[in-house]
């Protein structure tokens, strides 16, 4: 990790993620995938943004910044101390010679 996001990530997170039972075909409960991820803290989306990606939702968009691991995908849950918040967007996005997964959640508590 580069020590300039080292310093400015200060969230510590994980992720979930539901997989299907094969012979049901039914979605189970989501179980933890990877923990203790260092992030930046969560901060609103803008509107250009929002916009821009196409994200319809009637929920708050926060987004963040986390380490770069390939295994996180649209419709996983980002878990912090704060709640879990449903992954609706990623961008890989370089950062100072190496990538950051640029997540975009949606805050179920608030409605736009």
């Amino acid at each position: 990790m580069s020590p300039s996001f080292q310093r400015l990530a200060t969230l510590t997170v994980s992720t979930k993620r539901s997989v299907i039972n094969v012979g049901t075909g039914r979605k189970g409960l989501p179980s933890i995938m990877l923990e203790d991820i260092r992030a930046l803290p969560l901060f609103a989306v803008d509107p250009e943004t929002r916009l821009r990606l196409g994200l319809d939702s009637p929920y708050i968009l926060l987004q963040t910044f986390m380490e770069y691991y390939p295994d996180v995908i649209v419709g996983d849950v980002l878990v912090t101390d704060e709640g879990e918040y449903p992954i609706r967007s990623i961008q890989q996005v370089p950062w100072k010679g190496a990538y950051r997964l640029g997540l975009i959640v949606e805050d179920q508590k608030q409605k736009v």
